[in-house]
């Protein structure tokens, strides 16, 4: 009996899903292509000067602008196009309008772009005025996602990481409204508030929220026998993590190593489930989807072991480099590559077949974005981030840079294939202004 409520409860019937319940089909690709830009847009900035990274010069102008290209532009970005999609979804909630949604989207971008420049050029007018219209985007979206987990119909188990990632991100942008003031004007703030900024930014925001869409994505795309065991005590343990760290900065830094010490068991603990669920996969064939979202969650292990290494050998400063760029470019970036594979799909699935579900032949998401494209992606993906890895434990410039290239390559193949696949599946048959092309004309 409990193994059949576990396979229940494991098991997402698309079918059931309905495009009026879903947002328009212009939202999500909006989204998570221009996140695949700003990831581009960061690596050729880093790609130009890989000596920057090396030389960790993190109070670089130009450095700061990689960082916030990738953070904002990449990370938040696609975080936000995957929950316009999966909000409405598996909360049963209303979707947004298409045009509040599109204000959005404009402020974010305009801010992130503005945010970029100012750095790279040094222009403080473009930092005040990107940091405010990113604060004024971020503030927004977070005030939907609260609205509509506050009308959620039930309690779905990913509520509580979305709702403390919300949290959390709008603590980030009121932090770095306040960094990005200092760096303009010279407050003559604290590093402290550096380190309180990137705790809740890495392991509030980032963390709780992939963290959360991956124990619903992971069962919604990939079934399993297995459900989450530990995931209440991954919840209680990042919040104490990231309390730790945020307390390190003003009180001491002898509680970093505690902060880290509780991050590291609540990531041991997610590590468990993810390989738990997948290895315990109803279909057994090898999905190069999940190859990618694979290597993400061993580039979180590496992460974390290379953080060890540079315990125990303070004065290689690299592997702290290299830890770091594996946690963001690694687990963040192949993660979500991962699962924006799979969203891509579902949402065209949504809005061109769920209407003749059932009525005949209906194609499959991996038949929608073909596994030989997902093969190429995560190929390319995977070799750029060894290389780029090893470039910046070895100080190898060449060998960062191309492993930066390759890793670029791998992200153009997304682009482009996620360009494809929209163009492929353009037309919905009853309602034609379903047509991806007709609503961007119309609208």
């Amino acid at each position: 009996m409990t193994r059949n409520r576990r396979r229940k409860r494991n098991t997402h019937d698309f079918g059931r899903q309905h495009p009026e319940n879903t947002a328009s089909l212009v939202v999500p690709p909006l989204f998570l292509l221009t996140a695949q830009l700003g990831w581009l847009a960061s690596l050729f900035l880093l790609t130009r000067h890989p000596s920057a990274l090396l030389r960790e010069q993190w109070s670089q102008g130009f450095l700061l602008a990689v960082v916030h290209l990738f953070t904002l532009g990449f990370l938040t970005m696609t975080m936000m196009g995957i929950l316009h999609q999966l909000v409405p979804v598996t909360l049963n909630t209303k979707p947004w309008s298409t045009r509040i949604v599109i204000v959005h989207y404009g402020l974010m971008v305009t801010g992130t772009i503005l945010f970029s420049a100012g750095f790279v050029n040094e222009q403080p007018l473009f930092i005040m005025v990107g940091a405010i219209a990113i604060s004024l985007a971020i503030l927004y979206f977070v005030a939907l996602i609260l609205y509509a987990l506050r009308h959620a119909q039930g309690h779905p188990f990913h509520g509580p990481f979305i709702l403390s990632s919300m949290g959390y991100l709008a603590l980030t942008v009121v932090l770095g409204v306040t960094l990005a003031w200092n760096y303009v004007y010279g407050l003559g703030l604290a590093s402290s508030f550096i380190v309180a900024h990137i705790a809740v930014a890495a392991g509030g925001f980032a963390a709780f929220l992939l963290m959360g869409l991956s124990y619903k994505l992971s069962v919604m795309f990939f079934p399993s026998k297995s459900a989450p065991r530990h995931g209440t005590w991954v919840f209680y343990l990042l919040h104490a993590a990231v309390l730790t760290e945020f307390l390190a900065g003003f009180t001491g830094w002898h509680l970093v190593t505690a902060g880290i010490a509780i991050f590291t068991t609540a990531s041991g603990l997610y590590l468990w489930d993810m390989i738990d669920i997948w290895l315990m996969r109803r279909n057994s064939y090898p999905d190069p989807v999940l190859f990618t979202i694979g290597l993400g969650t061993l580039s979180f292990a590496a992460a974390w072991i290379l953080l060890g290494l540079w315990a125990l050998s303070p004065s290689n400063s690299h592997l702290a480099s290299a830890a770091i760029f594996m946690f963001f470019e690694g687990w963040f970036g192949l993660s979500i590559l991962g699962y924006s594979q799979k969203i891509l799909p579902f949402v065209l699935w949504l809005h061109r077949y769920s209407h003749v579900h059932g009525q005949g032949k209906v194609p499959r998401l991996n038949e929608i974005f073909p596994e030989d494209w997902s093969w190429q992606i995560m190929m390319l993906s995977a070799a750029g981030l060894v290389l780029s890895c090893g470039g910046l434990i070895l100080s190898s410039v060449s060998m960062f840079r191309t492993g930066l290239i390759t890793l670029s390559l791998g992200v153009a193949r997304m682009h482009f294939a996620s360009w494809r696949a929209l163009l492929r599946h353009p037309v919905h048959q009853d309602n034609p202004k379903r047509d991806f092309r007709t609503r961007i004309r119309n609208w």
